[in-house]
């Protein structure tokens, strides 16, 4: 039997084989224990009785053969080797070193447990895998892309890492809730259709119970919903969801959507529920900021008191029918006296008034042809009409205008079949209106009324 006399004081779990080689000493087909200390005793969790003088396969009989690569190394070519390995019988991560000793055909193997090294390792290399895909979330988020193709881009990127069934996006006021984006595995059906306008109280309030440290949603089981809310229970179980995960998005403190993934596929190389996170914190971003630009492109084009379109959207129609060559009705309305009904009712009356024909006129006409061209003046533009058609308009136009009689409005309308030059016709009806408010005042003194 090898002696040694002190390398039980080593601090690290040491053995020392005698190696077994082949015929033809290429490869080293065993090894037997020669010595153990205590600290190897310890991880390999027996006696030394038990292992010394035995070889390696008799006291790990289901063990693999790469340590004897190791055994070859140091015993025949005298070379020390380092490395790091996962060594399934001990379920332990192992930083190792075989080495030659004096005599020959015998090695020395020191090792070091370092689970906790490997565990910082692997969940440092997951920080960084997590951070690399938030970066590039958010890139595409802020890129030149659209709307639409940078929120559906987004969805298609993280369904690479999740691996889901579905993964969309649930915009709410916390009145009702409606699905916006989404992306869909192959064969796994839409949804985004049916889940419009849905009430939230009733299928997303218990969501909040189910956050994880006051974040993200996080159901292993949908089952868990069952005795809770039964009805949105049946709405995922209909879908075929099993599992899903949901990441809140806000605008000052409130709630006004979710991230979601069903039947997600759990990725120890990623930290799923902080990519979450903050893909839903740009999501969130993102949509905030469309909905300032279609406010301000709601603003730009439409009138805040009345709800009609304004100047600016009607110069942009022009511009964009100049060669469209169809027909094009025209129709202008303009209080008679609203000064007077300022100055003896107030503003506030006067804007009534304003409201009252703008309303009319949407009524009669459609919200999309009618435009607030400035004050008490607005003009209608009816593309693609025919003459027969906006003349019978026209006529149910003055009709409910005239059912009016605490104030008259006057009206002038012009209809041409090409409408090459919108303009022209839209300064014919002008003309033409304020004929009829020529003939008002000839008959109603400003002064007396």
């Amino acid at each position: 039997m090898y002696q040694v006399d002190d390398f039980n004081e080593i601090p690290l779990p040491y053995a020392v084989f005698e190696i077994i080689l082949s015929d033809d000493g290429s490869r080293v087909l065993n090894s037997r224990y020669a010595f153990v200390n205590a600290r190897y005793c310890q991880m390999a969790g027996m006696r030394r009785a038990d292992i010394l003088g035995k070889t390696y396969k008799e006291v790990y009989p289901d063990a693999d053969n790469h340590w004897f690569s190791y055994c070859y190394q140091a015993g025949v070519r005298r070379e020390t080797v380092h490395g790091r390995t996962f060594e399934p019988v001990i379920q332990h991560w192992l930083e190792f070193t075989v080495a030659p000793v004096s005599k020959p055909g015998y090695v020395a193997f020191t090792f070091r447990e370092i689970d906790r090294e490997q565990e910082l390792l692997k969940t440092e290399k997951r920080d960084h895998q997590t951070g690399q895909l938030i970066l590039r979330m958010s890139r595409i988020l802020s890129s030149e892309m659209s709307y639409e193709d940078s929120m559906n881009r987004v969805l298609k990127e993280l369904s690479k890492v999740m691996h889901p069934d579905r993964i969309y996006i649930l915009e709410t006021d916390r009145i009702t809730f409606t699905n916006t984006f989404e992306w869909c595995a192959p064969g796994v059906s839409s949804e985004i259709d049916t889940l419009q306008d849905l009430g939230y109280e009733e299928f997303l309030k218990d969501w909040e119970s189910f956050t994880n440290n006051g974040t993200t949603v996080i159901m292993p089981d949908i089952r868990v919903l069952w005795e809770r809310n039964p009805k949105c229970y049946e709405i995922l179980r209909r879908q075929g969801i099993e599992r899903l995960i949901a990441a809140p998005f806000f605008q000052s403190s409130q709630l006004i959507g979710y991230l979601c993934v069903d039947n997600y596929e759990e990725n120890d190389a990623i930290n799923t529920q902080r990519l979450l996170e903050m893909v839903s914190f740009f999501i969130g971003a993102k949509v905030l900021n469309q909905r300032l630009l279609v406010k301000l492109d709601h603003l730009s084009r439409y009138d805040m008191l009345t709800g009609a379109k304004n100047r600016n959207a009607r110069i942009e129609f022009c511009e964009r029918g100049k060669a469209s060559g169809e027909s094009i009705g025209v129709i202008y309305a303009d209080v008679d006296g609203l000064k007077q009904i300022n100055d003896r009712r107030g503003h506030g009356a006067g804007d009534d008034v304003i409201c009252h024909v703008a309303r009319t006129m949407t009524e009669v006409l459609g919200q999309t042809h009618v435009y607030r061209e400035g004050g008490d003046e607005f003009v209608a533009l009816l593309p693609g009409i025919e003459r027969e058609e906006f003349m019978a308009l026209t006529r149910r136009l003055k009709g409910r205008f005239a059912e009016q009689r605490d104030y008259v409005i006057a009206t002038g309308c012009a209809w041409d079949a090409d409408g090459v030059n919108i303009q022209a016709v839209i300064q014919l009806a002008d003309q033409r209106m304020y004929e009829c408010k020529r003939r008002y005042y000839a008959h109603h003194d400003r002064r007396r009324n």
